[in-house]
């Protein structure tokens, strides 16, 4: 099964590559069917590592076997060609670190090691490059994640046993985000790298801000269960739930339906190995069959709805109902880290005259992504709307030390609105 899908998703991208085949992003040419490419890359990964390893654990026995490693070779080639497109760091790691395990339960990999002390290190230098060149192909990208993975530690210790709760990820996020970068002067990359994301860019993180340390814990169990329980059977499998607890710790797959039925079956063949001399194992089936069900259940149940309470909360602005707005959009930013929410509520607080909160909303929309200039300008006219020159002069000064890409045509616009602002005053 996982060479034929592997065949059908890697397929697909090459028609994707070749124009032959729309792709679900506007920037990308090569998604298969995801909407970007990373987590493309890293289903394809996970794919290859368990044909990989069933072309290295499986002996050719009988017509079928024989069959079955033809097609793995084929499914293997072509992941070969679409996961380089993909640009996938973690997907690359991660197939990297299954292959490594799988080359450790090897005997003939060992030996073949073990006879050339320039093969392993070798090998360890250019795993060494390798991880330079990931690094240096998307620095930003790759600052980036670390600064995710800060801000979720911080969110996690602050409630540490019971976690913020199903759903509260993204807000918890902004709200950590703000308080950090409020408290203190922070390094210019950080603010540089600071966003808003939908996801927490790592599974295990994202369980423990969402369900405290024990769910993080929870969740590595599962996985090193899992993981132990196959490998040591050498089922091929095993080396595919190896990628995927690595891809893990760089991205969001158990939001995705793909990715969720994979652990399923990881966590079903898991259960069946350990209880197949015990009556009780399809019960241990069902219940792992049963986890998968509740985490799909549970996506689609606290699926975000805060862009349909910007829209609706936007468009009471625009018509100027901005009672009305308030509430919708005060309920959308307790579920998003996205300080749009909080801009548009100043907005609705300035015009029904309440310039205290109105500033309040600008500042925390502004520390929860210090890198966006809108806050910023629309804090500027504030002051300026109300005589404070000397503030609108400091706010100004803040935005002229914010970098601009010169490419963004959004953030040059509001750059100049706010010197033109300046030269009003």
């Amino acid at each position: 099964m996982a060479a034929s899908w592997l065949i059908y998703e890697s397929g697909y991208g090459i028609l994707q590559v070749l124009g032959l085949a729309r792709s679900a992003h506007v920037l990308f040419s090569l998604t298969g069917h995801f909407q970007n490419p990373g987590p493309f890359g890293g289903f394809v990964a996970m794919l290859m590592s368990i044909c990989l390893a069933y072309l290295l654990s499986t002996e050719r026995n009988n017509l079928w076997q024989r069959w079955t490693k033809w097609i793995c070779v084929v499914a293997a080639a072509m992941g070969f060609i679409v996961l380089p497109a993909s640009m996938s760091r973690a997907g690359w790691l991660g197939l990297a670190v299954s292959l490594g395990v799988l080359a450790v339960r090897n005997q003939k990999v060992r030996k073949w090691f073990s006879e050339k002390l320039f093969r392993m290190a070798g090998t360890l230098a250019a795993l060494i490059l390798f991880g330079v060149g990931a690094f240096l192909l998307k620095r930003d990208s790759a600052l980036g994640r670390v600064h995710v993975w800060h801000m979720e530690l911080l969110a996690m210790l602050k409630t540490p046993i019971t976690g913020a709760g199903t759903g509260r990820f993204a807000w918890t996020y902004g709200e950590t985000q703000a308080a950090y970068f409020s408290t203190a002067e922070r390094a210019p990359w950080e603010a540089r790298v600071a966003g808003c994301p939908e996801y927490a860019f790592n599974e295990y993180l994202g369980a423990g801000v969402e369900w405290g340390i024990p769910g993080m814990l929870l969740l590595l169990g599962l996985f090193v269960f899992v993981i132990v329980v196959l490998v040591r059977k050498d089922n091929p499998l095993g080396y595919g739930a190896v990628d995927l607890a690595v891809f893990a710790f760089f991205s969001y797959p158990f939001s995705l339906w793909q990715f969720q039925f994979w652990t399923g079956l990881f966590l079903a063949v898991a259960a069946s190995a350990v209880l197949k001399n015990c009556k009780w194992a399809p019960y241990g089936i069902f219940l792992a069959a049963l986890c998968v069900v509740c985490t799909i259940k549970r996506n689609k149940t606290y699926e975000p709805n805060y862009r349909v309470l910007y829209q609706q909360g936007y468009a009471l602005f625009q018509m100027g109902e901005y009672e009305k707005a308030l509430p919708l959009l005060q309920e959308g930013a307790a579920q998003s880290c996205d300080p749009m929410f909080h801009n548009i509520i100043g907005r609705c607080q300035e015009v029904l005259g309440n310039n205290i909160e109105a500033e309040k909303e600008y500042l925390h929309a502004h520390y929860m992504v210090p890198g966006r200039l809108y806050p910023l300008v629309l804090l500027q006219e504030l002051y300026l709307s109300q005589g404070e020159t000397k503030k609108a002069s400091h706010v100004l000064e803040t935005i002229r030390r914010i970098p601009v890409n010169p490419r963004n045509s959004n953030m040059q616009s509001l750059r100049e609105r706010a010197e033109k602002n300046h030269v009003k005053q």
